[in-house]
């Protein structure tokens, strides 16, 4: 019989009726087969940018075992998942720079820990990833949402359950003093509003994406729901309140940076009819401005804030009616987890109560 002297085109193997099955044949059919075997092993058809490509996988556990943040399938965390948020940082070669954990549910001191180590290690075009176990967000102050939401986590900070979980890849930017966003993030509400030991998560959160080396960026990626972006609906039937501003303050300016600011409003003499849209600790707490009151008198003066509101502005350095005059509707918003027309409005109480400066 003569020897093999077909050829492979393409993907066929042409041979001819006699020829021997020899040891080149069977190498060119194994080197074929490993072609393929490669190729099936990515399951995703990049071309060119398929070159040196990496996966990066967060997995949130809520209150399971399992979790973690994966390179490759290797796991970057030095051991399982603990309370509160879980955080690794790498450069763009994929490197490990940092890695830590910090119990923002049972430790006042370890969200500003969190923000400051944020600050320090993460460089420009670094890969932030985190991803949170059991409670986390009791004492995820506003510098820590500030700093995990200028490195594209800012779905860490919307937790409005104590049992939510969150999870997010990011990268940071060249510069975060003033940014806000979310790159591949996640957060899954609890089953249960309450505390209760038997809350669990509606189902378990991921976050996943593939990098190109080459290229230093992701190629592809996703999350599961980040549908959460506001307060529970409040129990109470109470929906709407009454804001009374004496004559020398609601001016025609006022009245319309007040109706500008407050939805639905009604403009009846000097009082304005609005709905609750600020969360549970305005129900049932009348706004009513009888007098002008000084810069330096503390934020409690503003009528419909409660201890949460006042905490969060006490952390975030606006302890008085001034400095809430002056606060930006935006920052504000941030800080107090609203939306920023709901900030603008309360930035333009404090100034009615301030006066004509």
């Amino acid at each position: 019989m003569a020897a093999f002297t077909g050829s492979f085109t393409g993907s066929l193997l042409q041979v001819q009726p006699g020829d021997i099955i020899s040891s080149s044949l069977i190498n060119q059919m194994l080197a074929r087969l490993g072609a393929l075997e490669m190729g099936a092993g990515t399951g995703l058809a990049l071309g060119p940018l398929g070159v040196d490509v990496h996966t990066l996988v967060a997995l949130g556990t809520g209150f399971e075992a399992g979790g973690g943040i994966f390179l490759d399938g290797s796991p970057l965390l030095t051991s399982q998942v603990t309370r509160g948020v879980n955080l690794v940082i790498l450069d763009s070669t994929l490197t490990v720079k940092f890695r830590q954990a910090y119990d923002t549910f049972g430790s006042a001191s370890a969200a500003n820990d969190l923000a400051a180590d944020l600050n320090a290690q993460a460089a420009p075009q670094d890969i932030v990833i985190a991803v949170t176990h059991d409670a986390y967000a009791s004492q995820l102050n506003a510098a820590a949402r500030a700093a995990l939401a200028a490195v594209g986590g800012a779905a860490l900070g919307r937790a409005i359950r104590l049992r939510d979980n969150a999870a997010f890849i990011g990268i940071v930017p060249a510069n975060r003093g003033a940014i806000s966003y979310d790159y591949l993030s996640s957060i899954v509400p609890a089953d249960l509003e309450s505390s209760a030991a038997n809350a669990r998560l509606a189902a378990l959160l991921f976050v996943w994406g593939i990098y190109s080396l080459p290229l230093k960026r992701f190629l592809l990626g996703g999350g599961t729901s980040n549908a959460i972006t506001a307060q529970p609906t409040p129990t109470s039937t109470v929906t709407l309140h009454t804001l009374t501003l004496p004559n020398t303050v609601l001016n025609s300016a006022l009245t319309a940076t007040l109706n500008s600011t407050l939805v639905e409003s009604t403009l009846i003499g000097p009082t304005l009819i609005r709905p609750t849209r600020i969360g549970p600790s305005l129900i049932n707490q009348p706004l009513i401005i009888n007098r002008l009151v000084e810069h330096e008198e503390s934020v409690q003066v503003i009528p419909g804030l409660g201890r949460e509101e006042q905490r969060l502005l006490h952390e975030a350095g606006i302890g008085n009616v001034g400095a809430l005059a002056e606060a930006e509707p935006a920052r504000l918003a941030e800080t107090l987890n609203v939306q920023p027309v709901e900030a603008a409005g309360l930035v333009g109480i404090a100034r009615a109560l301030l006066g004509p400066r």
